[in-house]
């Protein structure tokens, strides 16, 4: 039986992307022999081993991803608004292949309609590849996107219509609380948070730390619930204080 090593990472929550999910589903099989948990001092988010087959874990990847191929190659389809597809291919290409090569992938992209095919027969890699696509494809420049090739950093997506409907004058006013004028609200968000933040067409996107997206996220849709901005900064900054406190004591 081969040994399988899952690192805990974050992915956007809208396509079951978690690690609780791949537990879940491995947990309920007979093919585990030994499960554990520890703490990664670094990024603070669980490692879990799971000593499964090989065919068993790219099959439980397939079902819960959504994405088809078999355990030699993988494939994954999404698609970004065309008026960002040459952001993501560069100039000369530059931007794609940056992509291929640091995620062990293969892109096709379809720049009249704005989809793209990713391919490759590395499971995380095309994971990571997806991420740093949907990023640049929400409206990030390449360079915060390609942070997303670090293991501690994650992509958060918070989308107006949740907190608007289909009120086209509610979500520009939204959209004006969370960028502030001149920029101000995103700026200290970003500044308070140490994360990046997108905001473009329907969505609101955040590229950090994994222990500093949520705060960012939470400023954000406080903002979006109709909190002051005076109340979100006060928040962010006790939180902020409480992180760097946290972390002088484990001496990070």
């Amino acid at each position: 039986m081969g040994s399988v090593f899952i690192h805990s990472f974050l992915i956007n929550s809208g396509v079951l992307l978690t690690i609780v999910d791949i537990a879940v589903a491995l947990m309920n099989q007979t093919t585990i022999t030994e499960t554990f948990m520890k703490n990664n001092s670094r990024c603070k988010s669980p490692m879990i081993r799971f000593i499964v087959s090989p065919s068993f874990f790219y099959k439980t990847l397939k079902k819960h991803f959504k994405i088809q191929g078999n355990m030699e190659e993988f494939s994954y389809e999404l698609k970004i608004p065309k008026e960002r597809v040459a952001v993501l291919i560069g100039v000369d290409g530059d931007i794609k292949k940056m992509i291929e090569k640091e995620t062990s992938t293969r892109l096709q992209i379809d720049s009249k309609e704005g989809d793209v095919f990713l391919y490759g027969t590395d499971a995380l890699g095309l994971f990571t590849a997806r991420e740093i696509i949907m990023a640049i494809g929400r409206g990030f420049n390449p360079e915060f996107a390609r942070l997303l090739l670090k293991p501690d950093y994650v992509l958060e997506i918070i989308n107006f219509i949740d907190y608007t409907g289909k009120s086209k004058s509610t979500m520009m006013r939204l959209k004006g609380r969370v960028i502030g004028k001149d920029g101000k609200a995103r700026r200290l968000i970003e500044e308070l948070s140490e994360c990046y933040i997108a905001v473009y067409g329907k969505t609101v996107s955040i590229i950090g730390l994994g222990e500093h997206v949520p705060f960012a996220k939470r400023a954000v849709e406080s903002l979006l619930d109709g909190s002051s901005h005076a109340n979100v900064y006060k928040w962010l900054e006790k939180k902020r204080r409480d992180l760097k406190r946290s972390n002088i004591s484990e001496g990070i």
